[in-house]
């Protein structure tokens, strides 16, 4: 995904949402957001290290079928 494929998807949403990076989709986590940073052409989120479980249907809408 592109800097300007992420802007185009997040203009859909309300800007005052949370952001949190989903992963692993055998068994779904999230966490929040804290920081954004470019390295050699690469853009990084920066996730906070609280990790959470992600809520069926988000893990759903992203096509994960884990363990949940």
């Amino acid at each position: 995904m592109t800097v300007r494929e992420l802007i185009d998807y997040l203009e859909d949403f309300d800007s005052q949402s949370i952001v949190k990076i989903a992963y692993q989709p055998r068994w779904p986590m999230a966490e929040k957001v804290y920081g954004v940073t470019e390295f050699n052409g690469v853009v990084y989120l920066g996730g906070d290290n609280q990790n959470e479980y992600v809520p069926a249907g988000a893990a759903l809408d992203l096509g994960w079928s884990g363990n949940f």
